[in-house]
This record gives structure tokens, C-alpha cells and sequence, in this order.
């Protein structure tokens, strides 16, 4: 994902904005009031990634780890 706005989405399980696997990359991206169930309100990262240049901001989970970043 690159030059993107993730913006208040919600998720039952994993990754409430962004959810990467396998290596996949967030660039140059704004990620913000989102909500995951379980792990990662912001951003889900399975298996390796890339974040860069990004913010991730006033994320959460609702009963586990990673309000913003799981990975």
C-alpha cells in the first residue's frame, strides 16, 4: 500500500485498518481510529513487512494486544 488514508474502519478479528502478510509494505500512508477485535486496531503485520514513512495513529483493540501495531 502506498500514498494511502486508512480512516475508521473496524475489523471482528485482526487488523482494523491494515492487515499486511508476506512481506507486504505500507509507504508514505496515514492510518488512524480504527478498530480490530483481537490483535492489531491500526495494523495486522503477518509473516514480515515494511512500514515506512507512515503514521499510525489513535488506533485500538477492543480485548487483546496491539492498539496500533501487531506484528
Amino acid at each position: 500500500m502506498m500514498n494511502c488514508v486508512v480512516v475508521s474502519n473496524q475489523a471482528a478479528n485482526n487488523g482494523g485498518g491494515v492487515y499486511l502478510d508476506s512481506g507486504a509494505s505500507l509507504l508514505h500512508s496515514v492510518v488512524t481510529n480504527n478498530t480490530a477485535g483481537d490483535h492489531g486496531g491500526g495494523l495486522y503485520m503477518l509473516n514480515g513487512g515494511q512500514v515506512e514513512h507512515s503514521r499510525i495513529v489513535d488506533n485500538r483493540t477492543l480485548t487483546n494486544k496491539g492498539g496500533g501495531v501487531y506484528a
